[in-house]
């Protein structure tokens, strides 16, 4: 089995006045994300243009390391109750959509996307070695995700 990196999601009951919502957890970093070679992270890095390739890092950046997944997943359990699911990606990862266009970071898709939008700081709050964006909306129809 090939290496995957993950993405991290919650459905929450009760949820900043939505009687559910769809959570996307994003790790906010100091520093990239430190997994691999990029050439060795994005499928079909060659092909890329210098704009593209702007995109596709902050989109890989988005993606959590599986100590990270694990990290993060124990974090949001214990410090607020919330389960995370975690949805693997194998590496090289395509970062371009069915038409061809390169996929955006959540952090970057219009406000509008979102019902709202708040950083969880990791000091005091989470056992975590980087704060999180939590991104949400009320259902699975609504953009994003």
């Amino acid at each position: 089995m090939g290496t995957l990196l993950y993405r991290a999601f919650s459905v929450i009951e009760n949820f900043r006045g939505l009687p559910v919502a769809h959570v996307h957890w994003v790790p906010l970093r100091a520093e990239r994300l430190r997994f691999g070679p990029l050439d060795e992270l994005v499928a079909d890095y060659r092909e890329l243009s210098a704009e593209e390739l702007s995109i596709t890092r902050g989109y890989l950046d988005e993606f959590l390391t599986p100590v990270e997944a694990n990290q993060l997943r124990r974090a949001l359990q214990a410090g607020f109750g919330y389960t995370a699911e975690l949805i693997g990606t194998p590496v090289p990862i395509p970062c371009r959509n069915g038409s061809g266009e390169v996929i955006y970071p959540f952090r970057a898709l219009p406000e509008s996307t979102w019902k709202g939008q708040e950083i969880v700081a990791h000091r005091g709050k989470l056992e975590l070695p980087f704060d999180i964006l939590a991104l949400w909306k009320g259902n699975h129809t609504e953009g994003g995700f």
